[in-house]
């Protein structure tokens, strides 16, 4: 990098190692072992092993627990969000969600759509823990998502007004396994341009040529 009045020598930039197919597999198949209703012991296992693995990997990791009623109009259920938080020097600097559903129906175990997100999320997750960063990373594993997503509104909700404002972006990693459409949405839904959407594309090109 050259300033107009001199040339500004500056520390190698950190490479970001490959994901491990030995983790994201071990992590496949450990969420996948049995379905995880929101509430049930099968979710409660899942929210035990997330929050092991991220507390490893250096976050600060808290639970959010909250009631909701089902969308069938059955009991209350009680679901639990994992947050993982890293911080940086500044209060007030920009908030990256990285989110991922880890709840399922009670008759699948969401192999290839729920747990592929977290595992993806988890090895995420751990890739970016060392990296350097200006912006304060949030890595949050949602319960809720058959029931109109509750989790994620739950937390949303949970939300302070500064935090909103301090949020660039969110990419929530649902359904890997499969394809449901051709559409990748970069923009908002009013058609216009996002800092995040932008950033994402131009990395898709550089990475697919």
């Amino acid at each position: 990098r050259e300033t107009r009045e001199q040339p500004v020598q500056v520390e190698e930039l950190p490479v970001l190692e490959e994901g491990n197919p030995f983790y994201l597999r071990e992590e496949l198949e450990i969420l996948a072992d049995s379905p995880r209703p929101a509430g049930s012991e099968g979710e409660k296992r899942a929210v035990r092993y997330i929050r092991q693995l991220l507390q490893d990997y250096g976050y600060d990791v808290s639970l959010q627990r909250f009631t909701y009623q089902t969308a069938a109009g059955a009991d209350k259920v009680t679901g639990t969000n994992v947050v993982a938080v890293r911080q940086t020097d500044d209060p007030a600097s920009d908030i990256l969600i990285v989110g991922a559903h880890h709840d399922t129906s009670s008759d699948s175990p969401g192999a290839g759509g729920r747990a592929a997100g977290v595992a993806i999320l988890l090895e995420t997750a751990r890739l970016l823990s060392r990296m350097p960063s200006d912006t304060q990373l949030r890595f949050i594993s949602f319960s809720g998502y058959v029931d109109e997503q509750a989790g994620c509104q739950q937390y949303v909700d949970s939300l302070t007004e500064q935090e909103r404002q301090r949020v660039i972006g969110a990419v929530l990693l649902d359904d890997l396994a499969c394809s449901l459409d051709n559409g990748i949405v970069l923009g908002t839904e009013d058609g216009r341009k996002t800092l995040l959407g932008d950033s994402l594309r131009d990395a898709g090109r550089e990475l697919l040529r």
